[in-house]
């Protein structure tokens, strides 16, 4: 058994690439390198949750967000759907993730929703209307294609989301970072943090997340906020 430094280290935040604001870090045992490596992989502290929900928060209550209508937050919403499935088969390369090939691709943020059509959706989101923080939770049980539709619909609803994954997902975050600079989605519309439980519990408890979003089995050892 050998030790690795893990090729991703850094965190998503308001649409650029940071290092965590703490020397913390967990050993992982990853067998998927196909050595039993060892990998101490970075910990965001709560004062990366504090940055990375102000950075969320503002973004959604400030320009461009509060002046686009449904019709142009769908449309982004979209525009990342599309993303993910130009690039598929990247996604399918991390072990991270699930990926299911049996998936429609999915161009429409509102397709998913039982009973509800675009237009009803967009009649529900008022243009200019807000959400709020948004976290949604995810583990590496999660399908990529759930994970990335709960996002679009949550920016299709105006909000600003934070990914929470577990702390060892740093390649799964790294995905979702490019995805979310390729599609053009505006800076702290989407962030990533890679943390710990203690670290996942204080983010789903803050005072300024309006809403959870649970994309994972939390009974699944792999889930961060148990």
């Amino acid at each position: 058994m050998h030790r690795i430094t893990p090729e991703h280290r850094d965190l998503f935040i308001g649409g650029r690439w940071v290092a965590t604001s703490s020397n913390e870090c967990i050993e992982v045992l990853l067998p998927d390198t196909g050595s039993n490596a060892m990998a101490d992989f970075l910990l965001p502290s709560v004062l990366d949750v504090d940055d990375t929900v102000d950075i969320a928060h503002l973004a959604c209550h400030g320009e461009p967000w509060t002046s686009m209508t449904s019709r142009e937050r769908a449309t982004l919403a979209e525009r990342l759907l599309a993303t993910f499935d130009r690039h598929r088969d990247r996604w399918a390369m991390c072990t991270e993730v699930v990926i299911d090939a049996s998936e429609p691709d999915m161009q429409d943020p509102y397709a998913r929703v039982p009973g509800a059509t675009r237009n009803e959706r967009e009649a529900m989101a008022k243009p200019g209307a807000t959400a709020g923080v948004v976290v949604i939770i995810a583990s590496t049980d999660t399908p990529a294609v759930t994970l990335v539709t709960e996002i679009a619909m949550a920016l299709a609803d105006g909000s600003a989301v934070i990914v929470n994954l577990p702390a060892d997902a740093t390649r799964t975050g790294r995905l979702i970072g490019e995805l979310v600079l390729e599609a053009n989605i505006p800076a702290g519309g989407v962030s990533v943090l890679s943390a710990s439980r203690p670290v996942s519990r204080y983010l789903a408890t803050h005072p300024d997340v309006v809403s959870v979003v649970v994309a994972a089995d939390m009974m699944s050892p792999h889930a961060v906020a148990a």
